[in-house]
């Protein structure tokens, strides 16, 4: 995938292929670009190409994108895609994913079971509570050394919120979503 050119988004999450084949996570190939200098945005979709009548489990809205669009057109969404103003999700909900002008990218999001900070150089975090109990938001001080962050929002039911990728330095005060 390095050597591929002229994409801005990968397939991370495909709903389909999770209940056929429990295969459908793409993260490690993402951060393999990411990490590699690729600037893509990962993208969660259902796969759904219509009803079968003995498929037992719901193929719809399984896998989807929150875009962050300023009007409802093709244009704007299509802008909105192409520059990352978007999350992808299999559940969870993202309210807000800033960098704070005091050095912390925060995130506020539904009730999950923990928040995962991605980074490369590997010095990312998990934020969750001891007791169990819902978390809804989460910071992680950025230090200047990550090439990119990313932040995955699980629930209780293994459900999950992809942000896509921080380039520190770039979005300072400024919101994702």
């Amino acid at each position: 995938m390095v050597n591929y050119r002229d994409f801005f988004a990968i397939e991370i999450y495909n709903h389909v292929t999770e209940w056929s084949t429990a295969s459908s996570y793409g993260g490690a190939y993402w951060d393999h670009a990411l990490q590699n200098g690729k600037r893509v945005w990962g993208i969660a979709a259902d796969d759904s190409h219509g009803h079968y009548p003995n498929w037992r489990i719901p193929e719809y809205g399984g896998g989807w994108v929150q875009v962050q669009a300023g009007e409802l057109t093709h244009e704007s969404v299509i802008r909105s895609l192409k520059s990352g103003s978007f999350y992808s999700s299999s559940g969870p909900e993202v309210y807000d994913l800033r960098v704070e002008d005091d050095g912390y990218l925060k995130i506020e999001c539904s009730p999950v079971k923990f928040i995962r900070f991605i980074t490369h150089p590997f010095n990312g975090r998990n934020a969750f509570n001891r007791d169990a109990s819902p978390v809804t938001s989460a910071a992680f001080r950025i230090d200047g050394e990550e090439s990119y962050i990313r932040v995955e929002c699980v629930d209780f039911e293994g459900n999950v919120a992809w942000s896509n990728p921080v380039f520190p330095g770039e979005w300072k005060g400024s919101s994702q979503q």
